[in-house]
């Protein structure tokens, strides 16, 4: 503790008497009477006792030590912190200073710690310094089981109940720097840029994690950099965006997640320049409760969702229905296929009974399905509608946009009927189509029976239909004239083809084969109108 030294006067011959003496000789006799006292006011002691739950010390910064010097082993004294506004929290077997302000003082305080190993960030582990020789503290045995170390050997002294030394990292110190650095890898350092050759450069830089001697963006875990004149080295994203030989002044922060959160007013982000938002592997996604308004003075707002895949973009200028724009190329591959199926079945049909003709009416049937297959897809696909590209539409323009195909129009009727009663025109479409899949079945036949060229067994296979679905196929009647003639040269089926004698049978298959196409395509507009509804 602090303590006072006092230096006996040195003694000499007593010279006490009457008779007169020098100024030098009564300097001589004063000093050898008095008593010289010179008072230590700074201490070493050891840290014994520390705040926790649960332990001795009641008060938050308060401590339980013994001074090394010149006390008993048994005399333990309670420290506060000189400064309770800036505490560093000593750990048990810590060296600190302790300070009295006065003799005699019952309350002194400690204001920093003494480190042997100026390297180390915890030096710490000086048991029993302040009773040595001692394998059990004194003191602690003398507080039992409320004191961390209370009857333990010194070989299992520990430093606190949940306090662990992971030896961090020491941060390295340039000219002028001042440094803060905690226990546990988080430090402050308030320096410059003037280690590379910079004079006017101040800054500050925040870390958690510190990995090595110098803070590193990539290594370290968390880290605040307020800079003024000097090259920051972003991490990654930042890097492949922003412009990493800037030297002026920034503040960079740096972590694998920032959250920004305003909990009752806004978030303001302003910049004189550009403002980057990127995500590289994920979405970014902004939400709102009310509006969120996009608004360039003089400029365009540009969406480049070419190769994004699913990409929409929903354009609200009017009151209606967010409506997908009508995708040309989607549009003509509808259209185109079902043009080239028409033309194949008109173009190809008919050439397949004359073997000469045969090669090229089979490649004409083949485009034909082609078409069908992009027909098809297109339509149920919804390809003729943009994937992309959303615009305000109020339901007329919907319905004017989804025209009914013309041989179902007297089904279903037009599209304004249709949108009002959905589920009906769709299971009358359906009705239709499956009628006239039975029908289009029977024209087929009687078009393979043409093409066997035998009126016998062409003409069995009309007989056998029924006079009154024979009258519901065009054609078909024609067909049976022609194998029903027993004249000489009658019943020639190939010079009756040549004739035209089955084009209106030939016609009726082409138009008829696109009718299930027709359906899906309504179904689809069923569906498209049910979302807007």
């Amino acid at each position: 503790m602090a303590h006072t030294v006092v230096d006996q006067g040195a003694g000499g011959e007593d010279k006490s008497g009457t008779e007169f003496v020098t100024r030098t000789e009564l300097h001589t006799i004063l000093k050898q009477v008095s008593d010289v006292s010179k008072f230590y006011e700074l201490e070493v002691f050891e840290v014994l006792v520390v705040f926790r739950e649960g332990g001795m010390v009641q008060e938050p910064g308060e401590v339980k030590g013994r001074y090394l010097k010149e006390s008993p082993k048994e005399k333990i004294i309670t420290f506060k912190p000189l400064n309770p506004n800036i505490i560093q929290m000593p750990v048990v077997g810590e060296l600190w200073l302790g300070v009295h302000y006065t003799i005699g003082d019952s309350n002194p305080y400690y204001i920093g710690r003494v480190g042997k190993d100026s390297s180390l960030v915890n030096d710490g582990g000086y048991y029993n310094e302040s009773a040595k020789g001692e394998e059990r503290a004194i003191d602690t045995l003398k507080f039992g089981k409320a004191v961390l170390n209370s009857n333990k050997l010194k070989k299992d002294y520990r430093s606190g109940v949940n306090f662990q030394n992971i030896s961090p990292q020491k941060l390295i110190s340039f000219e002028g720097d001042t440094i803060i650095q905690g226990r546990f890898g988080n430090t402050i350092r308030l320096g410059s840029n003037q280690n590379q050759g910079i004079a006017d450069s101040p800054n500050i830089k925040l870390v958690s994690g510190l990995i090595s001697g110098g803070e590193d963006l990539d290594d370290d875990a968390s880290s605040i950099y307020l800079t003024s004149q000097e090259i920051v080295d972003y991490s990654n994203p930042a890097f492949s965006v922003m412009d990493s030989a800037y030297d002026q002044p920034q503040i960079t922060i740096d972590s694998n997640r920032l959250v920004l959160n305003a909990k009752t007013d806004v978030i303001g982000i302003f910049a004189e320049k550009d403002i980057n938002i990127q995500s590289v592997s994920g979405d970014v996604a902004i939400n709102s409760n009310d509006k969120i308004i996009l608004k360039p003075k003089n400029s365009t707002i540009e969406f480049d969702i070419k190769d994004s895949g699913n990409g929409k973009i929903v354009n609200l200028t009017k009151e209606g229905i967010p409506f997908p724009q009508l995708d040309m190329a989607g549009f003509l591959k509808q259209t185109m296929g079902i043009q080239k199926l028409f033309q194949a079945f008109t173009l190809g049909v008919p050439k397949l009974s004359n073997p000469l003709t045969l090669p090229s009416g089979v490649k004409d049937i083949v485009k034909g399905l082609e078409g069908a297959k992009n027909f098809v897809d297109a339509t149920l696909n919804l390809e003729f509608l943009s994937q992309a590209l959303m615009e305000t539409k109020t339901l007329p323009e919907i319905k004017a946009s989804l025209p009914i195909p013309a041989g179902l129009v007297n089904i279903v009727g037009d599209i304004e009927e249709f949108s009002k009663d959905i589920e009906g025109g769709i299971a009358k479409a359906q009705k239709f189509a499956e009628e006239n899949e039975a029908k289009l079945e029977q024209a087929n036949q009687i078009s393979a029976g043409i093409d066997t060229g035998n009126r016998k067994d062409l003409l069995a296979l009309l007989e056998n239909i029924p006079a009154e679905e024979r009258d519901q196929i065009p054609g078909a009647n024609d067909a049976l004239a022609i194998a029903q003639d027993k004249s000489v040269g009658g019943g020639d089926i190939p010079r009756a083809r040549e004739n035209g004698v089955f084009r209106l049978l030939e016609d009726y298959i082409a138009e008829q084969g696109s009718v299930k196409g027709d359906v899906e395509q309504v179904k689809m507009y069923g569906k498209i109108l049910n979302l807007t509804k």
